[in-house]
Formats: C-alpha cells, structure tokens, sequence
C-alpha cells in the first residue's frame, strides 16, 4: 500500500482501484489508522488534481498516449479551415470536449 506522510497506518490502495460505471466514479479503498474505508473519487475532482499536479512534461506524455485523437482533432479542423493563421491549428477545451469521437 502506497504510504501517505510516511505514516504506515495511512494510504490508498490503488492495486485496488476500479472504475464504477454506475456511479462514474472510482472507487479505491483508503486505510486511516486501523480502519479501512471505500472512497469514491469522481471524474471532476480527478480532473482537478491533474490540472493541479501536472507538469509540461506531463501534458506532453499525454499527448504522446492519445495522439490519435489530437491528430483527428487537428486533422478535422484543418479540413474545415479553422486556422488560426496561415499554419497553425490551435486545440483547445471546446473542440474536445463538443468532438464526437471516432477514433
């Protein structure tokens, strides 16, 4: 178990997270001294610890593991010609998030 603070009575046991389609959230056990609890993280606070976290380096991993979808996205935009000048193609929250995606 990841330990947390290095306290050994504290931490998420992440082997153990799973996604619960039914409630759109992860569910990963915690441990807190001697008790465990379930702890459902949802979609938007992971997104908020990403946006807090991350680093260039980060963003650009990212990148690298979903290039297909960047490349669809620049590709359909260059297509209807949504430049932003002469070369450039800018993707930006709304075109990923309105995109219906197939890929």
């Amino acid at each position: 178990m990841p330990v947390v603070a290095d306290d050994p009575r504290r931490g998420l046991i992440v082997e153990m997270a799973r996604w619960d389609d039914a409630g759109k959230v992860i569910v990963v056990p915690i441990v807190l001294e001697d008790q465990t609890y379930g702890c459902a993280v949802t979609r938007a606070a992971i997104q908020a610890v990403l946006e807090r976290l991350m680093e260039p380096a980060d963003y650009v991993a990212a990148l690298r593991r979903h290039s297909a979808a960047v490349l669809a996205l620049a590709q359909a935009k260059v297509e209807a010609g949504a430049l932003a000048s002469q070369d450039r193609v800018v993707i930006d929250w709304p075109d990923v998030t309105t995109v219906r995606w197939h890929i």
